[in-house]
């Protein structure tokens, strides 16, 4: 599991706090071999760590903290992956790269992950069902292309999201206040 916020309170190296992640494949007696330790390379070169394998994990950005956390999940190598909104603290391309990896990743036999994720652009290219829970016990489950609609997410967020559609995708925005319209300096884009 990925917990939303990690800390590390000991200054281990980026590659020690990655073969923590092959602990619970030993036994009580056993010391990691040179597979666990291939595994944390190879993760911490997936998170574009590898460089930063002999730095104190305490040094690291909140980023690079985030994707050493990640490195910890994929080394571990579990079949089902519980993931609290594992883009936090990246910024794009890093956001991109590890989805893509999970993408890949799950798309392998025997591979389950349950993703918690806020940002509707990422969950639109990367999900492939959406659960909603709406409190007080309201939830809907479908595909993604039928949860993220304008209307379950403006009722789910509780404030106005905007669809914007062109041939390749459809993007999410925060549309403002019920009734804003757009400065009359502002030029609308047009679909390419």
């Amino acid at each position: 599991m990925l917990t939303q916020n990690n800390r590390f309170a000991f200054e281990a190296s980026c590659l020690e706090v990655a073969l923590s992640g092959r602990h619970p494949h030993l036994g009580a007696w056993t010391g990691e071999t040179p597979h666990d330790l291939e595994l944390a390379r190879d993760a911490l070169q997936r998170v574009g760590l590898a460089d930063k394998a002999e730095r104190p994990c305490t040094q690291l950005s909140g980023g690079e903290q985030r994707r050493l956390s990640m490195a910890v999940v994929l080394t571990q190598d579990p079949a089902v992956l519980l993931l609290d909104e594992p883009t936090n603290h990246l910024d794009p391309a890093h956001q991109v790269d590890i989805l893509n990896q999970l993408w890949t990743r799950v798309h392998q036999p025997d591979r389950t992950q349950i993703i918690a994720l806020h940002d509707l652009n990422l969950a639109s290219c990367y999900c492939s069902h959406v659960l909603m829970l709406f409190g007080g016990g309201s939830w809907a489950l479908g595909t993604a292309a039928e949860m993220l609609t304008e209307a379950r997410l403006s009722k789910l967020f509780h404030c106005p999201i905007r669809a914007v559609r062109d041939r390749r995708q459809t993007v999410f925005a925060v549309a403002g206040a019920p009734g804003a319209t757009a400065r009359q300096d502002e030029t609308p884009i047009a679909d390419s």
